[in-house]
């Protein structure tokens, strides 16, 4: 598995606002007339090494505390941005964790190797199997606030697992096919959130098309995008709808070669688009090198990119009712490809290029912050609950003011882009009026956050971007 958790991204939780953008490409791409007028190598972007070295990085993802970590052959690494960018790689494990890793807390791992897949208790030092079985494609955590909050996901080409039990152990999902020779399988998931029409339910994305669980991944079952002429389904997102609730957005191939594209879907994966042709994604040269979709990832709002794996970086705004290619990864050349993308903590696009060969492959980033924030202003009043967070963008401490119509137990919980718990601004019975709490940011990184609000049955989101 060479793409992320889509885990990027407001993915974990939508928010019901309007949404601009805080910044866009601040580079004009030069067009490509050969190749459909697409950006080249470059182009798009001001781009920016991570890290003292290549590292062939096969998968990207951010932890809680804003640590980036690789999933490699050489073993799982680690960077700390904290301590400084460009910031320096620490291999854990002479362990091949080469197809996805995903943090569940406090030193907490996990990992898919081959055709198992591993936990670590101990920050990657050392490693158990878990889970004989898949291993060689995605990892998925479901968000706090979500039904089924912690389950864990792992996928092959021809299976899916789920584990209860935060990946001590896995079971074997029930998946079309199962017994037969056109398995379903699942490359990446994502969960639709609380507030849409099919809460809770988990899609995988992967061999055959897009199946869909609503029993927290023990069994799935066809979606309206599956046995679709021979799609190959590699990464799924959700998004904003500008008329309200959810879109799912799913990019894949419909044939073995490079013909990728995305599709729609607003009503929980029953129908993709007025007729499931998808819209074509053209990339740029060279052919036959790196080809795929390496990542779906929200932005905020109605915003996601698609991100293939030649470079080519295609953004929508409406939530993919229309497309337009944005910038290209550098360095792409005919043995360098984009293997995993991510959003990180800080707004920015993070990208892991690989090589065919020695490890030459580095990580980038945009200089420029690709997410977008909510426009300054009071959250509209939903059964008597509302919610406004000032200054936003925040240098600093903001002030989350909470009114109730009426006396309520209340929760204010914040959450980062990845959809995990990162702070409780207040638990507990509240009186009616407004009430003044304060988000210090001291403690976290840049980027942008979630607010939420419970209040009996009523439900507020924001959003709040923290500077530095």
């Amino acid at each position: 598995m060479t793409a992320t958790r889509s885990r990027t991204t407001l993915r974990a939780l939508a928010v019901a606002l309007l949404l601009t953008p805080l910044a866009r490409a601040q580079v004009e791409p030069q067009r490509n007339p050969a190749r459909g007028d697409l950006p080249l190598p470059g182009e798009g972007f001001t781009w920016e090494r991570v890290g003292d070295r290549p590292i062939e990085a096969q998968d990207l993802t951010f932890d809680h505390d804003g640590t980036l970590w690789a999933a490699t052959i050489y073993g799982p690494q680690r960077l700390d941005l904290t301590l400084g960018f460009p910031g320096r790689w620490v291999r854990l494990k002479d362990i091949p964790i080469d197809a996805a890793i995903l943090p569940l807390g406090p030193d907490t791992l996990v990992g898919n190797t081959g055709a198992s897949t591993r936990r670590s208790l101990d920050g990657g030092a050392t490693w158990e199997e878990v889970y004989d079985g898949a291993g060689d494609h995605g990892l998925y955590e479901v968000p706090a606030g979500y039904p089924f909050a912690g389950r864990v996901l792992t996928g092959a080409s021809q299976e899916i697992a789920y584990s209860a039990d935060r990946a001590a152990s896995f079971t074997q999902a029930i998946v079309p096919g199962q017994g037969g020779n056109e398995v379903a399988g699942a490359a990446d998931f994502v969960s639709l959130p609380p507030g849409s029409t099919h809460p809770g339910r988990i899609l995988a994305t992967g061999r055959w098309g897009v199946t869909v669980s609503d029993d927290g991944g023990e069994t799935f079952s066809e979606s309206g995008l599956y046995r679709f002429l021979y799609y190959l389904g590699e990464r799924i997102g959700v998004v904003e709808h500008p008329g309200g609730g959810h879109r799912i957005i799913a990019g894949g191939r419909i044939n073995a070669q490079a013909d990728l594209r995305v599709w729609v879907s607003d009503d929980g994966g029953a129908t993709w688009g007025p007729d499931s042709a998808g819209v074509p994604l053209p990339e740029g040269p060279p052919d036959g090198v790196g080809g795929g979709v390496h990542g779906v990832l929200a932005l905020g709002g109605p915003s996601a990119f698609v991100v293939l794996g030649r470079g080519t970086i295609y953004r929508t705004d409406d939530a993919g009712a229309t497309w337009e290619a944005v910038g290209r990864a550098p360095e792409i050349a005919f043995l360098i490809h984009l293997s995993s993308a991510v959003v990180g903590p800080d707004g920015r696009l993070y990208v892991g290029l690989t090589e065919n060969g020695p490890a030459r492959g580095w990580v980038w980033r945009t200089a420029e912050v690709v997410t977008v924030a909510a426009e300054p202003g009071p959250e509209p009043e939903r059964e008597g609950l509302g919610l406004e967070v000032h200054p936003n963008p925040v240098r600093g401490a903001a002030t989350v003011t909470l009114t109730l119509a009426r006396p309520s137990e209340v929760e204010v919980a914040v959450y980062d882009v990845l959809g995990r718990q990162v702070a409780v601004l207040a638990s507990g019975r509240y009186g009616a009026g407004a009430h003044a709490l304060t988000l210090g940011g001291a403690g976290l990184p840049a980027g942008v956050y979630v607010v939420r609000v419970t209040a009996g049955s009523a439900v507020a989101t924001t959003t709040v971007t923290l500077l530095r």
